[in-house]
């Protein structure tokens, strides 16, 4: 078959065909992008799966945070209960023991600095509170010295008593030199337990 002649015969074909099925076709091949906005919203399909995911998971979440809400209120999920006591001095300080009374706490301080170590003055205050206070009464007072690897046992009354069962966050402020009144050193401490 021959050139020309195919030509002819692809005429005839579309000729043969009716007009609106080729309008169609063309149509299909090239469709106007004003009449198909893809972008507005999303296809029915994803925004039904969307919708039965919520309604199917959504109150079980919901249940989920009523009941932490609910255990955080009656206090079950309080971290001071679950957090440690613990007593933590600087490092040539170290704390080896303490506790807790409502009208004062009692902690023992080891010398592990390489030399004597000489306290002069010690306050405390609870971890909320802005200033630092002076104890009631201090024992020993004064605190004085702490021979190298020796421990030292102090109480310290409290200004006003605390309640018991209570857990109590106390901050401490150490002033201490070797010996040499002139070289004064500033060291920190904490205690964290129960009031008995």
């Amino acid at each position: 078959m021959n050139p020309s002649q195919k030509k002819s015969n692809d005429a005839l074909r579309g000729a043969s065909q009716p007009q609106h099925i080729l309008t169609t076709k063309k149509s299909l091949r090239s469709p106007s992008r004003a009449t198909t906005p893809k972008n507005l919203c999303p296809t029915p399909r994803k925004a039904q799966a969307a919708i039965e995911f919520l309604m199917t998971y959504g109150w079980a979440l919901l249940a989920v945070l009523v009941a932490i809400g609910a255990l955080a209120y009656f206090g079950v999920l309080d971290p001071s209960k679950i957090l440690p006591e613990r007593c933590n001095f600087q490092q040539e300080l170290p704390c080896t023991g303490f506790q807790i009374n409502t009208t004062h706490v009692k902690f023992e301080l080891k010398n592990a600095a390489a030399q004597v170590v000489n306290i002069t003055k010690l306050q405390y205050k609870e971890a909320t509170a802005n200033a630092f206070q002076d104890c009631k009464t201090l024992t020993p007072n004064p605190i004085g010295k702490i021979l190298i690897e020796q421990k030292k046992l102090i109480t310290c009354e409290f200004q006003t008593p605390y309640e018991s069962g209570r857990r109590l966050k106390l901050k401490f402020n150490v002033e201490w030199n070797n010996d040499n009144p002139n070289f004064s050193h500033v060291g920190a401490g904490e205690i964290y337990g129960t009031v008995q």
